[in-house]
């Protein structure tokens, strides 16, 4: 279960929650870090869904369950990934851009 991968970046909270999270309830899984910081696509991809459980072809975003992150551990395949929080291809260039918006910021 080494191909079992955790995108998130560096001081990210529900980054910290999912991991122990997951190694509450999953204690034995072997998680590979990806810091998405250190690359653009990765920011693209992930930065507005981290933390995200992958193995390569399913996707879990943060909430995690036990059914997802089953779905993650028992699939083999190595077709494109599907998230299996709407069980679309996880293709960022097809969502919709998301706006942000800063409550009580000065600008």
């Amino acid at each position: 279960m080494s191909n079992i991968v955790l995108y998130g970046t560096l001081g990210c909270h529900l980054c910290e929650e999912a991991e122990e999270w997951l190694r509450h309830f999953f204690g034995d899984v072997g998680l590979t870090h990806i810091d998405i910081a250190d690359d653009e696509q990765l920011v693209n991809q992930y930065g507005l869904r981290i933390p995200v459980l992958s193995n390569g072809v399913i996707e879990a975003d943060w909430p995690f369950n036990e059914a997802k992150v089953d779905k993650v551990l028992s699939t083999q395949s190595m077709s494109p990934a599907i998230s299996v929080n709407n069980s679309k291809p996880a293709d960022v260039s097809a969502r919709k851009p998301r706006r942000i918006f800063l409550v009580g910021s000065s600008r």
